[in-house]
């Protein structure tokens, strides 16, 4: 194709009775004629064949429009899952719990779904580490000491946990250059049939030379990741420092989307934005409800293009940052040996 490119332009170039109307008209063509072979957009496609394919789908019962679920049950209902072509942001303080809740994620997401987790402020070894302490229900601090083999044997040897059963990869490398970051997930796609990707976190991808400010720099970023979930048909997710105005503005402390760094080109350009929040962080043991806080964090759905926004709770073990689902616990129970505890005249 390259070849034709250079023999239509010699053309234009070499036609000099050509006036300059006429040569722009003629370079027009050309570039019309090179996006139109590209066959980017394809074919449009009838509504009347789209109707039908979502009826088969729910006539199967599949998982629709191959939806993927993170595995906390009260976050799925609200969000209804993840969807292919979706740039998901998690954004929360440093120590809060971004990289613990995403790895959690990671864990239920990649039992059946091959994940790319790009962890661009540690070695893959360290995470690692990090993951077995989740599994095994490890503190991690006796991980890093090594001060645990015994209890590591009787784990194996007792429970057996499957510890070889996640479609998990893990690259701590970015060099800068989005084109090559692209050219390495295809791959990855394409030989490991990846459907996820992972980086963390978002601030830590910057581009060679660029030469505008970083609001920008992060825009441009933004923008390449949404546009690569669109073209190879995955789910993106990106963690995301947020500033500190949170901690400024007080009270309950809690954050929003326009404490995400870079926070307009971000919130645009991602489906989906989670902003966590750990009340106990700063001392806030009870909401103002009188719900108690301790070893909870709050996921706050700040933006979803698909669906509802609000928060649900999830419980924290802060020892082997493994996060689970928060139990309902009822609070209230009535049988009718409590009646007595009412007056004669009851209104009932």
């Amino acid at each position: 194709m390259q070849s034709q490119i250079i023999e239509a332009l010699k053309k234009i170039i070499e036609n000099e009775d050509a006036e300059e109307d006429d040569i722009a008209q003629e370079l027009q063509n050309l570039v019309y004629d090179i996006e139109s072979r590209k066959d980017e957009y394809g074919e449009g496609e009838a509504l009347s064949s789209l109707l039908d394919q979502n009826l088969e789908i729910i006539k199967n019962g599949e998982s629709y429009l191959g939806r993927i679920y993170t595995g906390y049950s009260q976050l799925d209902k609200a969000i209804n899952g993840f969807l292919p072509e979706e740039l998901i942001v998690i954004g929360g303080r440093p120590g809060i719990g971004k990289t613990a809740l995403t790895i959690n994620m990671m864990l239920h997401i990649s039992k059946e779904f091959p994940v790319l987790y790009f962890n661009l402020d540690s070695s893959n070894l360290t995470i690692s580490q990090r993951i077995l302490g989740m599994i095994l229900e490890i503190p991690i601090e006796k991980l890093r000491n090594s001060s645990c083999k015994d209890e590591v044997e009787l784990i194996l040897a007792e429970d057996s946990p499957n510890i070889h059963q996640y479609k998990l990869y893990f690259n701590h490398h970015y060099d800068k250059s989005l084109n090559s970051f692209k050219a390495y997930c295809k791959k990855e796609i394409d030989s490991k049939g990846i459907r996820v990707i992972v980086i963390d976190h978002l601030q830590s991808m910057s581009i060679n030379n660029f030469k505008y400010n970083r609001d920008q720099e992060i825009s441009k970023v933004t923008a390449f990741l949404k546009k690569m979930a669109s073209e190879f048909n995955i789910i993106i997710i990106a963690t995301s420092q947020l500033s500190r105005a949170n901690e400024i503005r007080g009270g309950s402390k809690t954050p929003q989307l326009s404490d995400l760094r870079e926070s307009g080109s971000i919130e645009q350009n991602a489906n989906k934005v989670f902003l966590i929040h750990r009340p106990e962080y700063y001392g806030i043991t009870e909401t103002a409800e009188g719900q108690n806080t301790i070893g909870l964090m709050q996921i706050i759905v700040a933006k979803n293009d698909s669906g509802n926004t609000g928060d649900i709770w999830l419980k924290l073990r802060p020892e082997n940052s493994k996060i689970e689902d928060l139990k309902q616990i009822e609070t209230f129970s009535f049988d009718n040996s409590r009646l007595n505890e009412f007056d004669d005249e009851v209104p009932f």
